[in-house]
């Protein structure tokens, strides 16, 4: 969450995305745009939200040799300011 990033930031204290996906809600039709837009996964792109934000994660090697290349494209595309904004404002409800 939002203020739990800037505390810990302030204090210089890493903060790490673990099990990334757990609760996202990979159905959203805003996530869903966004990954349409980009010809991305909806999990690509919780993934790379979490990213831009300076925030590291780790993923575990998956399922499927699929989600582990998935996840080594995250550095691939960039969400734009607004899809950001659009992404953070799915948890802020």
């Amino acid at each position: 969450d939002q203020p739990m990033l800037e505390l810990c930031r302030r204090l210089g204290i890493t903060y790490e995305a673990y099990s990334p996906l757990r609760h996202v809600q990979l159905s959203d039709a805003r996530l869903l745009a966004v990954a349409k837009a980009h010809g991305k996964s909806a999990a690509q792109i919780a993934l790379r939200w979490i990213l831009q934000q300076g925030v590291p994660l780790a993923t575990s090697p998956g399922a499927s040799h699929e989600f582990t290349r998935q996840d080594l494209e995250l550095d691939t595309f960039e969400l734009t300011p607004a899809e950001m904004d659009a992404l953070s404002a799915i948890g802020a409800g």
